[in-house]
């Protein structure tokens, strides 16, 4: 009988995933400052010194763990964008991915409203982020911008789109 080879990864990665929602969920519920590496830690199920050989700060788990949720998310979201599907189909299929979980949803919400504050620890992060999502429905929208009816450009088309996707979580 074989071992599985990729099994000790993919209990890495899951734990991984289990510290990082952890500190998304604390950070949503208690805002950065309130938040605590030994509730992370608790909620993760691993003990504050072991979180501690993982990160330095909270800082840097928040910074990690922000990166972690936008590469998930992207990697849902990128094929969508390359399927030559319309405008529509590709909102519909976004919003799908977007609001399937609604606690999910709530978290990412709350963290975003936290970061609007540029002393919050992710405010840079989320300007980059937005800019970056910008850039990639930019993209998006000129290669479509052929079969589009020509009302608007792609950055403006992209902007629309980010928007509509923001009020509707709202």
């Amino acid at each position: 009988m074989s071992k599985d080879p990729h099994a000790a990864t993919r209990r890495s990665s899951s734990r991984r995933d289990e510290l990082f929602d952890a500190a998304l969920d604390s950070v949503a519920q208690h805002g950065f400052e309130r938040a605590s590496l030994r509730d992370i830690a608790s909620r993760a199920g691993m003990s504050h010194v072991g979180l501690l050989r993982h990160f330095n700060s909270k800082e840097e788990l928040l910074a990690a763990a922000l990166n972690h949720e936008d590469d998930r998310t992207a990697a849902e979201i990128r094929p969508l964008l390359t399927a030559g599907l319309s405008d529509s189909e590709v909102m519909q299929a976004v919003m799908q991915i977007a609001l399937r979980d609604r606690d999910r949803t709530r978290r990412w919400l709350s963290l975003t409203l936290g970061a609007v504050d540029p002393t919050h620890p992710a405010h840079a992060w989320f300007s980059g982020r937005y800019d970056r999502l910008v850039a990639m429905v930019e993209d998006y929208a000129s290669r479509a911008h052929r079969r589009s009816d020509g009302r608007f450009d792609p950055r403006t088309r992209a902007l629309l789109m980010l928007s509509m996707l923001d009020g509707l979580r709202l």
